[in-house]
């Protein structure tokens, strides 16, 4: 009868080991798929709606040992972050994805702290981004006619970073046109 009980226990916890795989398999798809991406080159087929696939993929960067995938899926974009390991492989960090128009984010390096900014500089009206991090002030400068688009900066080095700061954009006369974007872009802005 002991048997029997173990018997059941094992096969019980092979089926759902079998379920959460499948279901975690399939969540994870877009993670799988991107990381064939950095390790070969090339993005193998999988037969699911939200595959990435070449044309999606916007811009790779290389950083220190980092290496970011900046990619578009349907209205939103995606950024994925790995680390280079001894092996010459990359092992994926995270992935962060948003509806607005720029995403940020901060990444450490061996060497350096970065903060990132991504997106769409739409009517290239954006000159820059101001960013104060721990009382330093930072001018990003953001790219026209590339849509689009990701920036590195370096920054120094900190404990950690709490939260993004607060959105600050510019134009060439150096006018603060934050309010301006937020108003002529409320679909992107809803959720601030």
């Amino acid at each position: 009868m002991k048997r029997l009980n173990g018997l059941i226990v094992i096969t019980g916890a092979i089926l759902i080991s079998v379920l959460i795989f499948k279901i975690e398999g399939n969540y994870y798809i877009a993670e799988d798929e991107v990381i064939d991406f950095i390790n070969n080159s090339e993005i193998t087929s999988k037969s699911i709606d939200s595959q990435i696939n070449s044309k999606d993929i916007k811009e790779v960067i290389n950083i220190d040992n980092k290496k970011l995938v900046f990619f578009k899926q349907k209205d939103e974009i995606w950024l994925c972050e790995f680390t280079k390991g001894m092996n010459n492989k990359y092992k994926y960090n995270r992935i962060t994805g948003t509806s607005s128009l720029f995403l940020e984010s901060f990444i450490r390096t061996y060497k350096n702290d970065y903060f990132i900014i991504c997106g769409y500089n739409y009517g290239n009206e954006i000159e820059y981004r101001k960013v104060t991090i721990e009382n330093k002030e930072y001018k990003i400068n953001l790219p026209k006619n590339r849509d689009p688009f990701i920036v590195a900066q370096p920054i120094d080095r900190s404990k950690g970073y709490a939260v993004i700061p607060s959105l600050e954009l510019y134009d060439i006369n150096n006018n603060n046109i934050t309010s301006d974007i937020k108003n002529k872009y409320k679909y992107y802005y809803a959720n601030l």
